[in-house]
């Protein structure tokens, strides 16, 4: 119980500054929007959102690793950076549903924290050098081509999408990004009956892509088929 308090707080917290954080993108980008996002969600009720999603995510990262924790440090900093990258991963999300854009400061910081793991696995951890640093270039690669095949034929597909897709396939690394892929594309199937039971659009029905991999990151983050 102690640990779901612990988690559920510190969720709540980092939705508060999520929110805010998410004001400041959206507000660095007003200039540009006709819409003026920035004011419509500059209220109570939206800051309660962001806190009650990270919460619950928080509860989420608890529940899949409290059985892991045993005082190690690795667990302790698998924890921290499962958190990280949840955060930041419902800021991209929330932004890009807000604006169609996926902020690059957001994605430089998934780089860094993911740059210090790798440091972290190889320095104090004893993983395999060669093997840790192949797997999150090979990842990234693959990402890459992925999500720019489909440009081959005249499919469009958003600069930020691909940059996203690139920096997690860089964190899950190959075997793991395919299994965010495949929740990916499971998602999109669900919107797409969604859309054509309600009679709301069909397969060319514009969505942003930013939630989408961010639930499929996250589901590889917490339930990883390759370890």
């Amino acid at each position: 119980m102690t640990y779901y308090l612990i988690g559920g707080g510190l969720g709540t917290l980092s939705g508060l500054a999520l929110y805010f954080l998410a004001l400041h993108h959206l507000k660095v980008r007003s200039e540009f929007d006709d819409k003026n996002i920035y004011n419509k969600i500059k209220s109570a009720k939206y800051a309660l959102i962001w806190m009650f999603i990270t919460a619950l995510m928080f509860l989420i990262i608890t529940y899949c690793e409290k059985d892991n924790i045993d005082g190690s440090l690795y667990i302790f900093w698998e924890i921290l950076r499962i958190g990280i990258y949840a955060m930041i991963a419902i800021d991209v999300s929330a932004i890009d549903i807000l604006m169609r854009k996926i902020p690059n400061t957001a994605l430089l910081a998934m780089l860094l924290v993911e740059l210090i793991n790798i440091s972290l696995l190889i320095l104090l951890f004893s993983r395999d050098s060669v093997e840790t640093i192949f797997r999150a270039l090979f990842g990234a690669v693959i990402a890459y081509a992925i999500f720019t095949f489909p440009a081959m034929f005249k499919l469009n597909v958003g600069a930020g999408d691909i940059k996203y897709s690139v920096v997690l396939g860089f964190i899950l690394g190959f075997g793991n990004y395919f299994e965010a892929m495949a929740v990916m594309a499971f998602a999109n199937i669900m919107l797409y009956i969604y859309l054509k039971l309600f009679k709301r659009g069909n397969l060319k029905t514009a969505a942003p892509m930013g939630p989408f991999l961010s639930t499929g990151a996250m589901v590889a983050l917490l339930a990883p088929i390759f370890g």
